[in-house]
């Protein structure tokens, strides 16, 4: 039979919890040796978090210097499966709207060669070839985009005023074609003008036989529509 006791026989001291706290006040130094490695630790991670958000205000300060951040532009477009376009850093703002006059077609002739260069037919038909060199004249299909050289013209309105003294506003904003001219002049109801063409020109006549005034074409605003139209 043995006998453990954490007392003192002759001095009836508690050793046991006596050494538990030498222990403790021993290790007292490495424990807020630990406590202070945490803070440091947290310390440093805030500074490093820190560190990020300034150098990421450096590359955005740095981007303010560079005039190219304001000449940047970008494109979108209402209808991406349609058209899409791309920007560059001279385009001007705005917005542009694309009317579609007519789907693409196209069309090619291939011949082989001939034995000859004036006896030979080209078709086994009756039919005419029409070449047309300069002097061209406008038909109701020609596209506007055709007109003053390849330029096209001012989309826009246009001011009439038959020689009654009567003034209608007609709006060419979507016209494509000279047909689409003629038809907004033509539909007007406040004027008695009739539109047709001649050669290469437009003709609009006054049709009230009134002396009242002059007939007057001129632009709606500083669009420049009536002046592109010749």
């Amino acid at each position: 039979m043995s006998i453990t006791s954490s007392v003192g026989l002759i001095s009836g001291i508690d050793t046991a919890a006596l050494i538990d706290q030498l222990i403790e006040l021993d290790s007292r130094p490495i424990t807020l040796i630990q406590a202070r490695n945490a803070t440091l630790t947290a310390q440093q991670g805030a500074f490093q978090e820190l560190n990020s958000q300034l150098l990421a205000m450096k590359l955005s300060a740095d981007s303010m210097a560079n005039v190219n951040t304001f000449r940047s532009t970008s494109v979108t477009s209402s209808n991406e499966s349609i058209m899409t376009a791309t920007s560059k850093s001279s385009a001007v703002p705005g917005t542009y709207d694309f009317v579609v006059s007519q789907l693409v077609s196209t069309q090619q002739m291939v011949t082989t060669g001939f034995a000859d260069s004036d006896t030979t037919p080209i078709s086994d038909s009756d039919t005419t070839f029409t070449f047309e060199f300069g002097n061209g004249g406008l038909s109701t299909n020609t596209e506007l985009s055709q007109l003053n050289g390849g330029d096209g013209f001012a989309r826009g309105k246009i001011r009439l005023t038959d020689r009654s003294g009567t003034t209608e506003i007609i709006d060419l904003s979507t016209a494509t074609t000279v047909n689409d001219v003629l038809d907004a002049i033509n539909n007007a109801t406040n004027v008695s003008v009739t539109a047709s063409v001649k050669g290469d020109q437009f003709i609009i006549e006054d049709n009230t036989g009134s002396t009242t005034t002059n007939l007057i074409i001129a632009d709606q605003g500083t669009t420049g529509t009536a002046t592109s139209l010749g």
